[in-house]
């Protein structure tokens, strides 16, 4: 017949577990069973359980959780990479091309860029131009024959050459033409004694070297004329000095294939002259050009 306190919160023995508040209790008291003639035991209070129950029991003899084995390689490790997951660093695959070209064969040696220079000296070379040195002296022609020989010019032409009067055997035998222009002769005590006082114009066209009559300058050109008849009375043949002015020219010039002489296909004007063209009485009486009269005399 005795009851057991349980403290607030607590679990009541002996059936005294889950029982409502006893009516003649006072708000906020502790509860308790009355003796059978309803006197409370002895000191007012409920006395403290003996043996209380813990309100958070541990166990004596806690069992560990045993890890439940798994398999590694079905687990998913957030470290490693993932084969399936796109990488940002590896760039996307380009589609190759449908057709793919095989690439141009670079061409060995470069082809360097053209220079007029190496031009003229390779036509030079081949023998398609012809080369002038201007020369006054006999020293200077042998110079310029040498050079023609050690070089292997094809093409070798002398200009002036006014005081290579001693030099005329060995232009004649190299057969090398001459420019000449005028019969100018030098004054006699740069010649000294002995030397040939002709002009170099007569010497060459009497040892049959082929000679053109120059002006030397542009302001002369327009006496070309002139030029030849005054190399006519230094002792040129006519004709010779005719030739100079015309076929012979152009053949040094090379272009007698165009001009030089009146032959059919050919560039020219034909010129009436009242006589011979490089007599001092020479008029001229027409000019014929491109089949048309362009000057007549009146």
């Amino acid at each position: 017949g005795e009851a057991q306190a349980t403290p607030r919160g607590g679990a009541a023995d002996a059936g005294a577990q889950g029982a409502p508040r006893g009516e003649g209790a006072p708000r906020g008291g502790r509860s308790g069973r009355r003796g059978p003639g309803g006197e409370r035991p002895p000191g007012g209070e409920n006395p403290a359980p003996q043996n209380p129950a813990p309100q958070n029991p541990t166990p004596q003899n806690p069992t560990p959780a045993t890890p439940t084995p798994t398999n590694p390689a079905q687990t998913p490790n957030p470290q490693a990479p993932n084969p399936q997951a796109p990488n940002p660093q590896t760039p996307a695959a380009t589609p190759a091309p449908a057709e793919e070209k095989p690439p141009e064969r670079p061409q060995y040696p470069p082809q360097p860029p053209r220079d007029p220079a190496k031009d003229a000296l390779i036509a030079l070379r081949d023998g398609k131009l012809a080369l002038f040195v201007e020369v006054d002296r006999a020293e200077e022609v042998t110079r310029a024959l040498e050079l023609a020989r050690q070089h292997g010019v094809k093409r070798l032409v002398l200009e002036l050459a006014t005081r290579a009067a001693d030099a005329v055997a060995a232009i004649a035998e190299a057969g090398v033409p001459v420019v000449v222009a005028g019969s100018e002769l030098p004054p006699i005590q740069e010649l000294g004694e002995g030397v040939e006082r002709r002009p170099i114009a007569a010497l060459l066209a009497e040892r049959l070297v082929p000679i053109a009559i120059g002006s030397a300058s542009v302001e002369r050109a327009r006496h070309l004329p002139s030029i030849a008849a005054e190399a006519v009375g230094a002792g040129v043949p006519e004709d010779v000095a005719l030739r100079a002015l015309t076929l012979d020219a152009a053949e040094l010039l090379g272009v007698a294939r165009d001009c030089g002489s009146l032959e059919p296909g050919k560039l020219g004007d034909v010129v009436l002259t009242s006589a011979p063209l490089l007599a001092s009485e020479s008029r001229v009486l027409r000019v014929l050009s491109a089949g048309r009269t362009i000057h007549e005399a009146r």
